[in-house]
């Protein structure tokens, strides 16, 4: 996660704020949920997008992720 949100301010457009770039990652959980945050499982992958990435995380361990208004929204399904 940490590679890919460097590289997403670093390729990011050139006329945003530095402060700006990138994306931000939210972790959504209800208050029953935060009790059982699963474990994910060792997993490896080659010349994936991270969005390709996040949709596997998320079919292994059972959540969805939205993207809202810039930041993507990680939740139980």
């Amino acid at each position: 996660v940490d590679f890919f949100r460097q590289a997403s301010v670093d390729f990011d457009r050139q006329d945003i704020p530095q402060n700006r770039r990138g994306f931000k990652i939210l972790l959504r959980l209800s208050s029953e949920d935060q009790e059982d945050i699963p474990k994910i499982p060792n997993l490896s992958a080659k010349d994936i997008s991270f969005y390709d990435c996040l949709t596997l995380v998320c079919k292994v361990v059972g959540y969805k992720f939205e993207i809202i208004d810039g930041s993507i929204v990680v939740m139980p399904k």
